[in-house]
């Protein structure tokens, strides 16, 4: 008889765009770091996020080297210079990380969600079961701003169906209704 301590956790790898210690971006690093604190001891997250903060121009002082998992908390943090953040890049840290879910932290992001549906798509990473928390970016108002440049994302998105077969993470009734 196996006891729980020796169990695997399901391994979530999760791509957004900013992760702690960085705070400009507002809420959505504090949700995430939520996530990870309340799931941490059931879930294993694997993070990869910007090496620097919102707005700015360095990386975090902290990281020696950018290319290795750092422990922050509950989770192992992968930090990469966004500019690198190629769909060969992406695809190579999702095959070279073994993961049960892969969790993407907006609808609209180019480079942390529209990357790794890529990569799966085009078969050059797993096909593992994908979650999307669009974190409200289909609300009425979030679509009134930059409008005609988001329909046309979305219109795109659909055409080539890099959003199907995916699980979608609704914060409340309303979002649930907004992306329907």
């Amino acid at each position: 008889m196996t006891d729980a301590s020796s169990r695997r956790r399901p391994v979530v790898l999760a791509f957004v765009r900013y992760y702690l210690p960085g705070f400009k971006s507002g809420g959505p690093v504090r949700t995430i770091a939520n996530m990870v604190e309340a799931l941490g001891d059931t879930l294993d997250f694997r993070i990869v996020t910007s090496d620097r903060d919102a707005s700015d121009a360095s990386p975090y002082p902290h990281l020696a080297d950018a290319r290795q998992w750092v422990e922050v908390g509950k989770a192992k943090v992968l930090y990469l210079d966004r500019s690198r953040m190629t769909v060969a890049k992406v695809a190579h840290v999702m095959r070279s990380t073994p993961h049960d879910t892969l969790y993407l932290n907006s609808f609209l992001d180019p480079v942390f969600t529209a990357r790794p549906l890529v990569a799966r798509r085009l078969g050059l990473a797993p096909r593992s079961r994908c979650v999307i928390a669009p974190r409200g970016e289909f609300s009425a108002g979030a679509l009134k701003l930059k409008a005609g440049k988001k329909r046309a994302y979305i219109a795109a998105m659909r055409a080539v169906g890099l959003y199907n077969d995916l699980h979608w993470q609704a914060s409340s009734p309303w979002e649930a209704e907004d992306i329907k």
